[in-house]
This record gives C-alpha cells, sequence and structure tokens, in this order.
C-alpha cells in the first residue's frame, strides 16, 4: 500500500485485519446459499405476449410504491404501441379492468462521456391504473 506511514500513525491497520477476519467469516457462511443466488440469477426476465404484443413489467421500488399507493404498474413496450392496444393487452394477461393508461416515450439516444460511446434504444413506459380493489400480485 501506498500509505503505510498514515496506517501506523492513525492506528488503522487493526481495524483492517479485523475488517478481513469479518469478510473470511461471511465468506464461509455465504458459500452455502452462493448457489441458490446463482441459480436466481439465471432466472429470464419476465416477458408477456398478446398476440404480437411483448410486455414488459418494470419491477423498481419506485413502481412497487405507485403499486402500493395509487393501484398503478408499469410495464415496458415497443415503441409502436398505442394507449388502446396497451390497455387491451394489459387486460387480457393479468385479467384486471384497466381504467386509466399512461405513456411515457423514451427515445435513442447516445450515453457515455469516454471514448466509448454506448446507444440507449428507445421504448416506451405504460403506466396503467387498475380499478379499485383489482391488484396484480406479480408487483407485490
Amino acid at each position: 500500500m501506498k500509505f503505510n506511514f498514515f496506517k501506523k500513525i492513525w492506528g488503522k491497520k487493526d481495524k483492517d485485519q479485523e475488517k478481513q477476519a469479518t469478510t473470511k467469516d461471511v465468506a464461509q457462511e455465504s458459500k452455502s446459499s452462493a448457489t441458490e443466488i446463482t441459480a436466481e440469477a439465471k432466472e429470464p426476465l419476465l416477458e408477456y405476449n398478446a398476440g404480437d404484443l411483448k410486455i414488459i413489467p418494470l419491477i423498481t421500488e419506485k413502481t412497487s410504491n405507485l403499486a402500493a399507493r395509487y393501484n398503478q404498474y408499469t410495464f415496458i413496450v415497443d415503441t409502436n404501441v398505442n394507449r388502446q392496444e396497451a390497455k387491451k393487452a394489459i387486460e387480457k394477461i393479468f385479467k384486471v379492468q384497466v381504467t386509466k393508461v399512461s405513456i411515457v416515450n423514451y427515445k435513442e439516444r447516445i450515453r457515455g462521456a469516454t471514448r466509448i460511446k454506448s446507444r440507449r434504444k428507445s421504448f416506451k413506459k405504460v403506466i396503467a391504473t387498475l380499478k379499485p380493489g383489482q391488484k396484480i400480485p406479480l408487483f407485490e
């Protein structure tokens, strides 16, 4: 390490040794559960098809809060889908009644501040509001 001199002065060497000891203990305990985690990580992305329309549920902390508070559920669809098609597909797949559909367009853009650029594809985010009392169990 570059700053061994400062470690001796401030006494951080003991703390580093304690961290290494605790990480070794945690690593030994987590070896048994590592196989379970990798098995779950290999699951395919949830994707539903209603005819030629592909719907992907967007499950994040923010969308979970929307579902709990306002009974709104969020999905990602192709860019050529309109409100009526999205509403019919959600009703058909999840067997619920949709009262309102909002759509947010995300245009294609180039990302990256370095020489290596990446491209985000365009997509639509559909926010569907359900009738009171109805739920989609996938988001809970």
